[in-house]
């Protein structure tokens, strides 16, 4: 990993936690984001790319799919229920997170 993409990860991982603190719920700490690391956050974000790769191919993907896949990658997140929900939001784009959240309507 060279000094820019490294610095883009770190970068991104800040953003990714101010838009965490911008759309969580306001009576809520989050304190499982707080705590999420650097590495932890790469998985996350590898595997919801992954997962817009397959969203596109399979459209029978459901959100609890989303959510046990995360879950496996980072169990720490499942002390806020509404983790899932904030990552796509945050980490998909806007056509995949609607694909994604149709289905459970």
């Amino acid at each position: 990993m060279n000094i820019n993409t490294s610095l883009l990860n770190r970068l991104e991982f800040i953003e990714f936690k101010q838009h965490i603190l911008f759309l969580k719920q306001p009576n809520h700490k989050v304190k499982v984001f707080s705590d999420l690391s650097l590495d932890e956050y790469l998985n996350i974000k590898d595997y919801v790319n992954k997962f817009e790769e397959l969203l596109k191919l399979n459209n029978n993907l459901s959100f609890k799919d989303f959510t046990n896949g995360l879950y496996d990658i980072c169990p720490k997140i499942k002390t806020y229920p509404e983790s899932p929900v904030l990552i796509a939001k945050i980490l998909m784009g806007y056509s995949n997170y609607d694909l994604l959240f149709s289905h459970n309507n």
